[in-house]
């Protein structure tokens, strides 16, 4: 019952700032996965696993997702020194 009582008042509290864990989670995810290739980590297979991502297709919709580029678009702006990374990460 505790849990349960946690978990809703969580829920409510981000529903409040206008977010869901859905969202942190995500967002916690690809701050790692721009942290990972910023070591220079451009494998996908590694790159996914080190996101708990089963599939390497996931890891790329879901950074496609999150930045409206794919991870080799992310890399190739970032060699030629093109991005913006606070309009990304």
């Amino acid at each position: 019952m505790l849990i349960r009582d946690e978990c809703a008042y969580l829920k409510r509290k981000l529903q409040e700032q206008g977010t869901s864990l859905r969202k942190v989670f995500d967002e916690v995810r690809f701050q790692q996965a721009c942290d990972l290739i910023d070591q220079d980590i451009y494998d996908y297979q590694v790159l996914a696993e080190k996101l708990s991502y089963t599939h390497v297709n996931n890891f790329v919709r879901a950074f496609k997702r999150w930045s409206g580029i794919t991870p080799r678009e992310y890399m190739r702006l970032r060699d030629n020194q093109l991005l913006n990374k606070s309009a990304f990460c």
